[in-house]
């Protein structure tokens, strides 16, 4: 009798389980209620393709670092997971059958931010975009001695080295300078100061780069642009966009973020320049139905302006792009990577939630996505501006928790 009882008590109490969001919105609003309307949040059951909660989604708020969920989903697009960018040595000469190049030697850079030395792009990059690797390069194609002078290229991109917070021309601390022929970031060897004539200076190392490998150099370094009868002579590549994608979005990587976009400015879009490239993310993520107000790469501007509701609906446009999977593997996951490595250790969240984090002095943002206990993929983003940080952050960890427990 007491086991018949007990069976029945059993599927009363499957049959009375609550579905899949049930009591979600309730418990959302109370967590977020001390930020009132300086939140905008929204989020989607991207298995049911229904929303589950929204309160001031439409609100169109800065979004901090959550911008690099549009420009690096735009360089996934736009270049493809496998797609590079390329540093060219280039000479409108040919090398002579006794390995001689009778004109000036062109370093052409073609916007790749891991360029640099050997030792920094393996360390930093895990890559081998490289000054050495060009060198060898050119030695194993027949050069022997250039006669002319090695010149740094850098005319893929504007000259404004800043971004516009910073009205372009000045050198954002939290950046460095931008150059279309970068060397180690352009960030003087022991880290106490920027390189402000990159072009330069990367000719200079590839001219060093050349002497080590034997090759003879008779003329200067110097920064000049390749004539329109130049052809590559060889060329180093940057790790897969996936890679530099997840090198941007790990560790919210603002130079990688912001060389990214001059880079599609200039190869999709009018220009090598961050108006340029904003147009062409705007153009890209309106396909998702987003409209966001594109600035800069990484979100140091407070004119870039988006909603909850539109960084939704591009996290969930990617989920059916080839490059999908890639982009969410790029972001920080919760209690483990990245800038998340310290928050949600202990919860529900912890290894089931990724996410971009954004921050500047009184904005907070976490956008991306939670795979909740139900089993059911879950779509969100949360947006604050004029907010304590470490509330913010408390009412987003716990926020994220809650999506995976009731969700």
């Amino acid at each position: 009798m007491r086991r018949t009882v007990a069976l029945v008590l059993a599927l009363l109490a499957v049959g009375a389980a609550p579905a899949a969001g049930q009591g979600l919105p309730d418990r959302l609003t109370s967590i977020l209620r001390p930020a009132g309307a300086r939140a905008g949040v929204y989020v989607l059951d991207a298995t049911s393709g229904t929303q589950l909660y929204a309160s001031h989604g439409e609100d169109r708020k800065a979004p901090a670092s959550v911008e690099k969920v549009y420009t690096t989903t735009t360089a996934l697009r736009r270049y493809g997971t496998d797609g590079a960018l390329k540093t060219s040595a280039m000479s409108s000469a040919t090398i002579g059958p006794d390995g001689t190049l009778a004109g000036d030697l062109v370093l052409r850079g073609g916007g790749d931010p891991t360029f640099g030395s050997r030792a920094f792009a393996q360390r930093a990059y895990g890559g081998d975009a490289s000054v050495e690797s060009l060198a060898e390069k050119l030695r194993a194609a027949g050069l022997r001695r250039v006669q002319g002078n090695v010149l740094g290229d850098e005319s893929a991109w504007d000259a404004f080295r800043g971004v516009p917070d910073d009205g372009l021309r000045r050198v954002d601390p939290y950046v460095g300078p931008l150059s279309a022929l970068s060397f180690d970031r352009d960030v003087t060897p022991g880290g106490g100061a920027y390189v402000m004539r990159p072009a330069a200076y990367a000719a200079g190392k590839l001219r060093a780069a050349l002497r080590a490998e034997g090759v003879t150099v008779t003329g200067a370094a110097r920064a000049g642009a390749a004539g329109g009868a130049a052809h590559p002579l060889a060329e180093v590549s940057s790790p897969s966009m996936a890679e530099v994608v997840r090198l941007t979005n790990r560790p919210s990587d603002n130079y990688l973020a912001e060389s990214l976009l001059k880079g599609l400015g200039a190869l999709f879009g009018s220009a090598g320049s961050t108006a340029a490239g904003a147009s062409v993310v705007e153009q890209t993520v309106s396909a998702d139905g987003a409209g966001p107000t594109v600035v800069d790469g990484s979100g140091l501007s407070r004119a870039d302006q988006t909603s909850a509701h539109d960084v939704v609906r591009v996290l969930d446009g990617v989920r059916d792009d080839a490059g999908g999977a890639v982009f969410r593997a790029s972001l920080p996951v919760a209690g483990r990577t990245g800038t998340l490595r310290d928050r949600m250790r202990g919860t529900a969240a912890a290894g089931r939630c990724q996410a971009k984090t954004g921050t500047l002095s009184d904005v907070s943002a976490l956008a991306g996505y939670c795979r909740a206990v139900s089993g059911h993929d879950l779509v969100f983003a949360v947006i604050m501006n004029g907010v304590s940080l470490s509330a913010a952050r408390s009412e987003q960890d716990k926020f994220a928790s809650t999506l995976v427990r009731l969700g």
